[in-house]
């Protein structure tokens, strides 16, 4: 893997630490992301207005990969949403993130690309996994089936699964764009891409909760009295997906991308036992050793 490419996704990994840091009181709905992915798109467009004549140019697929990641992302969103409701936030966000590894990894065997994945990678990427389940742990005897057996977990699977479904989707689209010669530097591609991804995600969002009352009016409430705290989150994880999608042009295979994301996991467990006073188990500094160790055998195996 390149040093630009672990780079973007390094400093992405660390705005969405940070993003779950400070929004870990906020309790976010599917209505709040909603919001966040109808003004984020609005915030940007003065960035990607002189991009969109170039959208006239992209052939068929590419908007069929965009609305296959749409539809992705809404499924992410709703399901993590629910997820959060659910259950605890140390089991739920550590298996949402690490279990579109297999997914994606699964996905890109089937798919035909499972010759870009070294043996390092693999170990890297089961090691990441490992350290992610164990992480949430007060005692390693606490990893047991029946702690993953509730609704909580069932959402944050969907949520994985979603998350596999639109990395590969974006990670296509973005090479589609790519091999039109569009005259578009590499950041360009990437923010016209997210333009367009964060904007169809969002009306599917509007359409579907607008199918029920209790969706139209808690859309509204959204609108009226929360859109700048929606807007401004909505804003930050379209800036920190944006490096991850630049990120993706650098790589051979988008499971070391989504493996590599996984920096954000011990970045946040930092984050809470230095800042919050958080206790550092056994377990817990275990897993966070195991995920560095597969992040650096994923940087070392995607050559």
């Amino acid at each position: 893997m390149s040093l630009l490419a672990l780079g973007l996704i390094a400093l992405s990994a660390l705005m969405h630490a940070l993003w779950n840091f400070f929004g870990k009181k906020i309790s976010p709905t599917t209505a709040f992301f909603t919001v966040a992915f109808i003004i984020s798109p609005v915030v940007m467009l003065p960035l990607v207005w002189s991009l969109l004549p170039h959208m006239t140019e992209l052939p068929a697929a590419f908007w069929w990969l965009l609305l296959g990641s749409g539809l992705c992302q809404g499924w992410y969103l709703s399901s993590l949403a629910s997820a959060y409701r659910c259950g605890d936030i140390s089991i739920v966000y550590p298996l949402a993130r690490s279990a579109p590894l297999i997914i994606v990894a699964i996905s890109t065997l089937l798919l035909g690309q499972g010759d870009t994945i070294t043996l390092i990678g693999v170990v890297g990427i089961s090691a990441i996994l490992i350290g992610s389940l164990i992480l949430p742990m007060q005692h390693f005897r606490d990893l047991r089936l029946s702690n993953y057996a509730n609704r909580a977990t069932l959402f944050a699977l969907c949520a994985a699964c979603a998350t596999a479904g639109y990395s590969l989707f974006d990670d296509r689209a973005v090479k589609v764009i790519a091999a039109q010669s569009l005259s578009l530097t590499d950041p360009e591609i990437s923010m016209l891409y997210i333009w367009l991804q964060t904007l169809t995600s969002g009306l599917l969002l509007v359409v579907i909760l607008s199918l029920k009352d209790s969706g139209r009016a808690e859309l509204s409430l959204h609108l009226r009295k929360k859109w700048f705290v929606c807007g401004l989150t909505g804003v930050v994880m379209v800036a920190t997906y944006l490096l991850v999608l630049w990120s993706m042009q650098y790589v051979d295979n988008v499971s070391y991308v989504v493996a590599f994301r996984q920096l954000s996991i011990p970045i946040g467990v930092t984050l809470g036992v230095m800042l919050l006073g958080e206790p550092s188990h056994r377990p817990k500094l275990t897993g966070v050793a195991l995920i560095c160790v597969g992040l650096v055998a994923v940087a070392l195996g995607d050559h």
